[in-house]
């Protein structure tokens, strides 16, 4: 009996440091965006290239409570990245509370391209996206500017 409190009372610090040891939240942000990312994300033209941002608003405890995206957006752009209650439902399914962002919004700026290219062909409506990239927001919260994540992808080969 006593050797078994003194092995509880050694392993209870491990059991301590592992629960409170939580991913940063650019690791959760990058996880989820990939898994709310469409596969037509590898069928984009050459020289293609996408910009948006999403407004990530947490409540009091630190969790997502709303996202914000753009209003005039290209449609394509919002159906490869999901820029609707899909991507919505997944965020506020993570349970990791971010007490630093507490009844805060951080705008994240994305920009997505492919590894191979070289040029951007604004075709792509890149031009437009950028002149509507910020999501409009009516909070009173206070509004963080996240450093911009840049995603780089690699297209179907056929």
């Amino acid at each position: 009996m006593k050797n078994s409190i003194i092995l509880l009372l050694l392993l209870l610090p491990g059991f301590c440091f592992a629960q409170t040891n939580k991913p940063s939240f650019d690791k959760v942000l990058d996880y989820y965006c990939s898994k709310s990312t469409s596969d037509k994300i590898y069928d984009i033209p050459k020289n293609y290239a996408h910009l948006y941002s999403i407004g990530v608003s947490f409540n009091e405890k630190g969790l997502i409570d709303t996202l914000y995206f753009p209003e005039k957006i290209d449609q394509n752009t919002k159906e490869i990245f999901q820029l609707d209650n899909r991507k919505i439902k997944i965020f506020k399914s993570i349970e990791i509370p971010f007490q630093e962002y507490a009844n805060k919004i951080i705008i994240i700026p994305m920009y997505h391209y492919n590894a191979k290219d070289s040029m951007m062909d604004y075709k792509s409506n890149f031009l437009k996206d950028f002149g509507n990239i910020f999501p409009k927001i009516n909070s009173s919260k206070a509004i963080i500017l996240h450093q911009p994540i840049v995603n780089v992808f690699v297209r179907h080969i056929n």
